[in-house]
């Protein structure tokens, strides 16, 4: 059976997280969501999502230093981030790079739906090579 990719949601307002949640596993994703840059950070040392969903106006942390902090970590830093915010012209375009896709509040829920299913691929193939190099190693090793 395939494995269902795994959405973390970041997000603070809780009518948007319930919508998001609906969406992706509506889609058949799997979804873990949290309303902080500091609850994202906790969730990421025990879990690996394959793409995140983030605004960057959060509670407790900002998006902005989750950001940096993600993509500054080995292990965290392939992973695809689609940011919606209702501040995307207050982006740096140094910031807006390291985004999969920028989507601005209120959401479209197609294109981020496309946003999300476009970064997949990348992530879903890495893990494919990954593996097979394993199954390899480990046929050759018998």
């Amino acid at each position: 059976m395939k494995a269902r990719p795994r959405v973390l949601i970041i997000e603070d307002d809780p009518a948007t997280v319930d919508v998001l949640v609906d969406l992706f596993e509506l889609e058949g994703f799997q979804t873990t969501a949290t309303g902080s840059a500091i609850g994202a950070m906790d969730l990421l040392e025990r879990t690996r999502p394959d793409a995140i969903v983030m605004d960057l106006v959060l509670p407790y942390g900002s998006g902005a230093s989750f950001l940096s902090r993600l993509k500054a970590n080995p292990d965290t830093a392939g992973i695809p981030v689609i940011i919606c915010t209702a501040f995307s012209d207050t982006l740096t375009p140094e910031r807006a790079s390291v985004a999969a896709a920028v989507l601005d509040k209120p959401i479209d829920l197609r294109l981020l739906l496309a946003a999300v299913r476009k970064a997949l691929p990348a992530v879903v193939a890495g893990a494919q090579s990954r593996n097979g190099a394993a199954r390899s190693r480990s046929r050759g090793s018998k």
